[in-house]
């Protein structure tokens, strides 16, 4: 079986005791959020969040932060430029984490299956399927650090907010309903 990456650790997949402990301490994006209020005196509104734009960025942030598993340093500041402070922080905890735990990824995060939940001019909600096929992670005695039987696939809610003119990920959760993998 091929293992889940350090994303899907964040979003949910099992691991080894150790690494669950540290991921609840870290305390992992709740992805509850409430709607965004705009403003209708706007001379002139921007167009919605486009799905393309998401994707794009959601692409590099997954460049991103398995570049933080794989480099074992335990700074998530490659994810910077893709995320919100508040899923920053979220980063860092699992990038500490997954340090202090002694855990390494090989391999890539893949995603497919993007459809738009929502989307408005500063908000869009996502589901896509989050494919660690082609991932490993293992643990400081190059065991497992995946429960046996967790799933390489696994359908993810993603959330993206409008700061500026920038576009980023401010939660990344699994998604219990309908499957989009």
């Amino acid at each position: 079986m091929r293992l889940p990456t350090f994303v899907a650790m964040r979003v949910g997949w099992t691991a080894s005791a150790a690494i669950v402990l540290a991921l609840i301490l870290a305390a992992c994006s709740d992805g509850a959020r409430p709607p965004v209020e705009t403003s209708a005196s706007h001379a002139s509104t921007p167009a919605a969040v486009s799905a393309d734009e998401a994707q794009a960025v959601f692409a590099q942030y997954l460049i991103a932060s398995d570049s933080v598993a794989v480099a074992e340093r335990g700074d998530a500041s490659p994810v910077k430029p893709y995320v919100t402070p508040r899923m920053l922080v979220v980063e860092q905890r699992a990038a500490t984490a997954f340090k202090e735990a002694g855990v390494h990824q090989d391999g890539a995060t893949t995603f497919d299956g993007f459809t738009v939940q929502r989307s408005d001019q500063s908000e869009m909600v996502a589901y896509l399927c989050l494919d660690g096929s082609e991932t490993h992670l293992t643990d400081a005695d190059g065991h497992s650090a995946v429960k046996e039987g967790t799933p390489d696939r696994q359908s993810v809610v993603v959330t993206f907010v409008r700061q500026g003119t920038q576009l980023r990920v401010d939660g990344l959760n699994l998604w219990s309903g309908q499957s989009v993998c």
